[in-house]
């Protein structure tokens, strides 16, 4: 089962890093904008749409804060200094890479059900990546030209949140989309899965893999989401789809936007390209290790 879903993934992840240095250099922040601005709003809002919100749903939203609250304290106790170093460590701790990374596996190994829980845990991952995270990054910076207004100008003009608020209110309000929006969102939505792939192996760098302070990094991360997910699959009340779900969640990869946050705040990028890279060679390894146990 996990060689079914994995191998067609793994595939296009390989096009893409075969084909990154027949591409421009800003090929990756073209893909990585048609997927945030385009077909991930439209892949949101055409699952959602025929979703049932209950109380469990908002329970989702509601563990990817608190859990990135709790990152925000670690990230703080470890990371306190402000150095060209330590922010991205600080940062990479923050959040996950949902809307680049985990949408087309968890689309092909439990469908539209699935994807509900993770939009669901998106919105609030969002909040978190976009806002705390944001906060972090400038806080920690030496700069000096951050201020509490731009995160809260950032989140309100973010269209994926917009996208997920927007697939909310529908799901909640059990409106039907007209059948013409549909026919436009469904094959741009269908399109996000391939070119989430495209993108992590246009990105992917093997040569970043022996960075050592990442690995502890990805050591602190990693031991965290595995607790809170190993918990909440075993006690978390709902289905074992929802533990799943939600086990799963917690192993994804560190957020993209550590890459631009450094290029913004001057903080250490190629530092920040590593945590990435390291980040989505494992997560792959333990998504493969946890689908061939479900």
């Amino acid at each position: 089962m996990a060689g079914e879903i994995f191998l067609p993934l793994i595939f296009i992840i390989l096009i893409g890093f075969c084909m990154k240095k027949r591409l421009p250099e800003n090929a990756g922040a073209t893909l990585s904008r048609i997927i945030l601005n385009i077909t991930l709003p439209a892949l949101v809002i055409t699952s959602m749409s025929t979703v049932s919100i209950t109380i469990t749903h908002l329970l989702i939203t509601k563990i990817a804060v608190v859990h990135g609250l709790i990152m925000f304290g670690i990230a703080k106790l470890l990371y306190c200094q402000s150095n060209n170093t330590k922010p991205v460590l600080a940062i990479s701790l923050l959040g996950f890479n949902i809307g680049q990374f985990a949408y087309p596996f968890i689309e092909r190994m439990w469908g539209a059900e699935g994807l509900s829980y993770l939009i669901m845990f998106d919105i609030g991952n969002a909040i978190i990546v976009f806002g705390l995270s944001y906060y972090l990054a400038g806080s920690m910076s030496r700069i000096g030209d951050w201020n509490l207004s731009a995160t809260v100008k950032k989140l309100a003009t973010f269209i994926p949140l917009q996208s997920y608020l927007i697939a909310l209110l529908i799901a909640v309000s059990n409106l039907q989309l007209p059948q013409l929006i549909q026919d436009i969102l469904t094959p741009l939505a269908a399109a996000n899965g391939g070119l989430v792939m495209l993108l992590i192996g246009f990105y992917l760098d093997f040569s970043k893999l022996k960075v050592k302070s990442v690995w502890k990094l990805v050591g602190v991360r990693y031991a965290v989401g595995l607790t809170m997910g190993v918990t909440l699959f075993l006690f978390f009340p709902g289905s074992l789809l929802l533990g799943q779900v939600l086990l799963v969640v917690f192993v994804l990869p560190v957020a993209m936007s550590v890459i631009p946050y450094s290029i913004e705040f001057k903080h250490d990028t190629s530092l920040a390209g590593a945590a990435v890279n390291v980040s989505i060679v494992l997560s792959i390894a333990l998504l493969w290790i946890l689908f061939a146990l479900f």
